[in-house]
């Protein structure tokens, strides 16, 4: 390789990294974490989704979730990167789970095995969707605890 393509070559990879360093960047991610209680108790085994509550760009998707952990304990993540934008969002949780929870696909029932009960909710059945739930969560904020009735 002579010198000049040397150089137009280390150009070339120089300006496409340039074009890179922005590439799905996207908007500054604020961590989210907090507690869901339903009647003060901890919530295990749920689900938290916030959606958001002003119109986003054309095209722009944002997957804003948080798994329950046994102590009611939850950290959202957007896209699979920890923390959410700044902004106003509905937030809902899925209750579904627990002891009333359906076997996991491919799982087959001992043949004599009673049929399992349904599915319980553990809260009410409002904070299931964004058009029902009354809770809202502001990014930034001081607290991100969600408190449920049951």
């Amino acid at each position: 390789m002579s010198g000049v393509e040397f150089r137009v070559w280390s150009l070339a990879c120089f300006l496409g990294l340039l074009a890179c360093t922005g590439c799905g960047s996207g908007p500054a991610l604020i961590p989210v974490e907090g507690k869901v209680t339903v009647g003060g108790q901890p919530l295990a085994a749920a689900k938290v989704v916030f959606y958001p509550t002003e119109e986003l760009p054309a095209g722009t998707r944002l997957d804003i979730v948080g798994v329950i952990g046994a102590d009611g304990a939850y950290r959202m993540t957007t896209n699979g990167k920890a923390g959410v934008p700044k902004g106003k969002y509905k937030a809902t949780v899925n209750t579904l789970g627990g002891a009333g929870a359906p076997p996991p696909v491919g799982a087959l029932p001992a043949p004599t095995a009673a049929p399992p009960p349904p599915p319980r909710r553990k809260a009410n059945i409002k904070y299931e969707s964004p058009d029902t739930t009354d809770l809202t969560v502001e990014v930034p904020s001081s607290s991100y605890d969600l408190g449920l009735t049951p």
